[in-house]
């Protein structure tokens, strides 16, 4: 397993193939916090791995991985690309929202807003 594989936090088809601890909400391990240009890098290339349109994918910030909204996108395995990452602060996180909803996502209007250091997208 690749270390990108390892740091990756994704739900999905590719979640089920290389899960790893700590790499879903309630594993053993914490989220391990990065910095924004590796969280937009990689936020990228999920949607390239994903497919679609920037304006067809969804964007947004959360205090807690373990949430409702994480919750429900697991037990419904929807296989949408959602993936996210744990900024070092919340204004980290904010700059990394506002790259990407420059680039043409969409903010997400199905989760609690909830200004967070976790930054998650996903293709609805």
């Amino acid at each position: 397993m690749t270390k990108s594989t390892e740091q990756w936090l994704v739900i999905g088809v590719a979640w089920r193939e290389n899960a790893v601890p700590g790499s879903v909400p309630g594993g053993k391990e914490d989220i391990m916090p990065i910095n924004r240009a590796e969280i937009i890098e990689e936020m990228e290339d999920n949607i390239r791995k994903y497919g679609g349109a920037m304006g067809e994918w969804c964007v947004g910030t959360a205090k807690d991985a373990r949430g409702p909204f994480f919750q429900r996108h697991l037990a419904a395995d929807l296989g949408d690309g959602l993936a996210y990452r744990e900024a070092f602060t919340t204004d980290s996180a904010r700059q990394v929202l506002d790259h990407l909803l420059a680039e043409g996502l969409r903010p997400d209007r199905t989760s609690i807003p909830d200004p967070g250091k976790i930054v998650f997208i996903y293709h609805p």
